[in-house]
């Protein structure tokens, strides 16, 4: 069952998200289904959504999930494991990732503050692993100034990932302008959709141009 499927048909905990979403999952995580892998979610709400990736996923998936309130403890399970804390700040985090020791994905759904959202992608991307893929959700309130957003506003993680989309390809900037860092080596791709976010690493993304054919 794909899990656009088990989203409407869910009967258990709320979800709640945007129904594109679904189809953004189906694309960068459907590799992940039926293996053994480890998830964490920022954001646990009512719990819904870590009961959705554990359908999805299936049986060899760990599903982590963390939040700030103690209360969200009790949607931990045989597969999910939740951990309460600040998704933002770095001594926990740093606790957390050395207690899982390998996480494959992240899904940013916490409080969905720029500030935050920031701290916990700057800590966590290079700590996944090498393959691994970190989606953040809601990055529509990068233009709301409750967030800590506004259209052009510095800050913010849309405008965060317009200068890491000219990271990605430090490569090809003339004259050292703009040199390659460990995030241009470790990424394959980053892709936007209206208010989802996913960055997808690769061990050596193969960058050669390579001609084949002709005279």
């Amino acid at each position: 069952m794909g899990i656009y499927d088990i989203f409407l048909s869910n009967s258990g905990p709320a979800v709640h998200m945007q129904a594109q979403c679904c189809a953004a999952y189906e694309r960068h995580l459907a590799r992940y289904v039926n293996t053994p892998m480890t998830l964490l979610q920022l954001g646990i709400r009512e719990g819904g959504a870590l009961q959705m990736w554990k359908k999805w996923l299936g049986p060899n998936a760990r599903i982590v999930g963390i939040d700030g309130d103690p209360g969200c403890a009790r949607h931990a399970d045989e597969q999910i494991i939740v951990r309460t804390g600040n998704g933002s700040e770095a001594k926990f985090l740093r606790e957390v990732v050395a207690e899982l020791g390998s996480i494959d994905v992240v899904i940013d759904d916490g409080s969905h503050q720029m500030i935050d959202m920031i701290a916990s992608f700057d800590f966590l991307y290079e700590r996944i692993s090498p393959n691994g893929v970190y989606l953040i959700q809601a990055a529509h309130t990068a233009y709301l100034p409750s967030y800590g957003g506004g259209l052009n506003e510095s800050g913010t993680i849309i405008q965060r990932f317009k200068d890491l989309l000219d990271e990605l390809h430090a490569n090809h900037v003339h004259n050292n302008a703009l040199r390659p860092t460990s995030f241009t080596k470790s990424t394959l791709s980053m892709t936007a959709y209206e208010s989802i976010l996913v960055f997808e690493k690769a061990i050596a993304p193969n960058r050669h141009f390579i001609r084949t054919g002709g005279y």
